[in-house]
C-alpha cells in the first residue's frame, strides 16, 4: 500500500471512501432507475441524487450501462439471499404449502417496491447485450435455486432433468410475469 492509498480523510481510508461513494451511487440509481427508467437518466441526474461530483461517477462505473449492471445485481442478489434465508427459516414448517406460501410473500413483499420490478422485470431487457446475457444469467440461478428447494423438499421425487430445468424457467418465468402485471 502506498502512502497515498493508506492516506486516511473522514477517518477512513481511500478504499473504504470509495467503498462509501460507490454504494451513493448505487442507492441514486435504484431511485433513478426505478422511478425514471434507464433510458430517462443521465450520469448528472445519478451524481445529483448521490450527492456527488462526476468524477467519483467514473471512479466507480465506466458508464451508465455499467452502472445499471451493477443495481441490477444488488437488487437481483439481494432478492436471492432474502429467498434464500426465507426458505431456510420456514425448514420447521410441517406442510409444503406453508413453505411455498412464504416464499411467495417474501418475494412479492420486495416487488411491493415499484422500483425493484422496473429495474429487474422491465428495463433489464432494454439495456443492452451485457444486460440481456446477466438477465439470463440470473433467471438460470433463480430457476437452479429453485431446482435446490424442490430437491430439499422432495428428496424422493425423481423425473427427467431436462423437464425439471423447463419446468424450474417456467415457474420463474410465470412469477416474474405476475409482478409485471402487478407493476402495470
Amino acid at each position: 500500500m502506498t502512502q497515498k492509498d493508506a492516506s486516511v480523510y473522514a477517518g477512513q481510508i481511500k478504499q473504504e471512501r470509495q467503498q462509501v461513494r460507490h454504494q451513493q451511487l448505487i442507492q441514486a440509481a435504484i431511485d433513478a432507475f426505478g422511478l425514471d427508467g434507464y433510458h430517462a437518466c443521465t450520469v448528472r441526474e445519478i451524481c445529483k441524487r448521490a450527492e456527488l461530483s462526476h468524477r467519483y461517477f467514473y471512479e466507480s462505473f465506466e458508464d451508465m450501462e455499467g452502472l445499471f449492471l451493477a443495481v441490477y445485481s444488488h437488487c437481483v442478489t439481494d432478492m436471492e439471499q432474502r429467498l434464500i434465508e426465507t426458505f431456510h427459516s420456514s425448514s420447521g414448517e410441517s406442510s409444503i404449502e406453508k413453505i411455498i406460501e412464504k416464499l411467495l410473500f417474501e418475494f412479492y413483499s420486495m416487488v411491493e417496491d415499484e422500483r425493484i420490478v422496473r429495474i429487474c422485470c422491465i428495463d433489464i431487457l432494454g439495456v443492452g447485450s451485457a444486460a440481456d446475457a446477466l438477465y439470463s444469467e440470473k433467471v438460470a440461478s433463480f430457476a437452479n435455486l429453485l431446482r435446490v428447494f424442490l430437491s430439499m423438499l422432495f428428496p424422493t421425487f425423481k423425473t427427467d432433468p431436462d423437464i425439471l430445468d423447463v419446468l424450474a424457467i417456467s415457474v420463474v418465468g410465470s412469477v416474474e410475469q405476475s409482478a409485471i402485471f402487478w407493476y402495470l
